[in-house]
């Protein structure tokens, strides 16, 4: 179980707008001379609910590591924030979190460092949250570890949280069908 055979049209690589901005646009536009700007930067995918709109399925695996395209939907994330200067991730494990750890390991095949922090009790984002409290000192990224994402200008979204000294800043986006 949680084997997945391999897909033919499945990419090799994540679609461009995952890839780092450098190989998409040569640099232009990333607000640092082609380089990221989010080096330094904490990250906090909160993996630790159990999936349950995934029927039996999600009580073998958790969503964060489904396969997509057979690599887990994380690493999709984590490349990402790899790729746009982040380093260190914190990642909020609850139910089968250890087949998260398992399968993510300390994140050097991503060159990241992955620290895990297990919220016991399900009781929502803002306990899961609450479980960095001792962890974490200083702002970071907050993420749905279990939700497929695109956000082809998060440097310019790091960029203006940290000018701004921002105490928060949340990305929308707008769906014109949102069913």
């Amino acid at each position: 179980s949680g084997t997945v055979s391999p897909a033919r049209s499945c990419p090799s690589r994540p679609p461009a707008s995952l890839r780092r901005r450098e190989d998409r646009s040569n640099g232009a536009g990333t607000g640092s001379g082609g380089k990221a700007t989010a080096s330094g930067a904490i990250t906090v995918p909160v993996a630790a609910g159990h999936g349950s709109r995934m029927g039996p399925f999600g009580e073998e695996m958790p969503k964060p590591i489904v396969p997509i395209c057979n690599k887990p939907l994380l690493a999709y994330q984590l490349e990402y924030m790899k790729s746009v200067g982040i380093d260190e991730v914190f990642i909020v494990i609850g139910h089968l979190g250890h087949r998260i750890t398992q399968t993510l390991g300390d994140g050097s095949r991503f060159g990241l460092r992955i620290r895990y922090v297990e919220q016991q009790q399900r009781l929502g984002i803002a306990h899961a949250v609450g479980q960095l409290e001792r962890h974490i000192t200083r702002p970071f990224l907050l993420m749905l570890g279990d939700i497929f994402f695109e956000i082809p200008h998060l440097d310019r979204m790091m960029e203006e949280m940290e000018e701004n000294a921002a105490t928060a800043v949340l990305a929308v986006k707008e769906e014109a069908d949102a069913e």
